[in-house]
């Protein structure tokens, strides 16, 4: 059995701060804010394999709100999160990742970061690629306001053992993808794009599920998303499913992004309009902001209900799938 899972993560420069990528010290001017380290290599990375086992991300495991995790060495929680590997029986194939920056330059430490992260891992270092690109001179990391990182780790059992393999039937994520969509089209878009999002709850909490689809500026469907949260409110649901699109949109690099939703009181919120006075929903907001100023140019505007129908209809689906 091969289970992958993708992480991502994003943090803005700030004076006073060592800059540490991949465990390794970095000479630059700035350094990035965070409640730990603020390591966005091995913040998505963790994201990656906790997803790849389906044990959440590392807000559930090690929230910011903990006094416990202030300023720690994010290289001490990749410990962490490989003892839950050993306890779940996992072990890494290999790990893919991506810093974007445009500075500093971060060629010559990518070597020492795999090291690193290959010690942890207990694992050949082989199974470990990282590489950096630049966004060129585009958006938030092209302004040079801070750096990202995207990850994407394919684990296995470290026993091929039928008896590891849960009987019980449960219901899983499920993600569609427009399979007619070509291929480049999937990687890049240029010019305007727009995304369409809803979160879906019944029992308010109860199960809950994402939907969301993201068109070109001709009305074309580009991709679409649509995925089981767990037992959630609705708010939580719509905040989640716009979480997941943006995570998309991201790797897509638009030159601008229109996202429209009808929960008036997200859109307010996102926009500053509304107070978030739910203290579940503060995390989540804080993540769609961080994502957003990843973006070149974006505007979140509120439609009706019945305008949003089709982003409904694949949360529900995923539901009921």
């Amino acid at each position: 059995m091969f289970r992958i899972g993708h992480g991502f993560d994003v943090h803005p420069f700030t004076e006073d701060r060592k800059l540490i990528l991949g465990g390794v010290e970095i000479a630059y001017v700035n350094g990035l804010m965070g409640h730990s380290d603020a390591d966005v290599v091995i913040h998505a990375l963790m994201d990656a394999l906790l997803g790849a086992m389906g044990k959440g991300d590392i807000g559930i495991h090690f929230p910011d709100t903990d006094p416990e995790y202030k300023n720690i060495s994010s290289i001490e929680l990749l410990k962490r999160v490989h003892l839950l590997m050993n306890k779940n029986e996992f072990v890494l194939v290999n790990a893919d990742l991506t810093i974007h920056a445009e500075e500093p330059k971060l060629a010559p430490f990518t070597r020492k970061m795999c090291t690193n992260i290959a010690s942890v891992l207990d694992c050949d270092i082989t199974r470990i690629n990282i590489k950096a690109t630049t966004w060129e001179k585009l958006g938030f990391v092209g302004r040079k306001e801070g750096i990202a990182a995207d990850a994407v780790a394919l684990i296995t059992k470290s026993k091929a053992n039928p008896r590891n393999e849960t009987k019980e039937k449960v219901k899983k994520p499920l993600v569609l993808f427009d399979d007619d969509t070509p291929v480049e089209r999937r990687v890049k878009t240029k010019g305007e794009i727009i995304v369409y999002s809803d979160g879906a709850s019944r029992g308010n909490p109860g199960p809950s599920g994402a939907g969301a689809y993201i068109e070109d500026a001709q009305g074309n469907t580009i991709r679409e998303i649509s995925m089981f949260l767990g037992n959630l409110t609705n708010n939580q649901a719509e905040y989640q499913a716009l979480i997941l699109v943006l995570k998309e949109v991201a790797s897509m690099r638009p030159e601008h992004v229109t996202i429209r939703m009808d929960s008036e009181l997200i859109v307010k919120q996102i926009k500053g309009e509304y107070k978030i006075k739910n203290e579940k929903l503060i995390p989540l907001a804080s993540i769609v902001k961080q994502q957003l100023m990843l973006l070149n140019s974006w505007k979140i505007e509120h439609v009706r209900r019945e305008k949003n129908t089709k982003a409904d209809q694949l949360a529900n689906k995923a539901i009921d799938s």
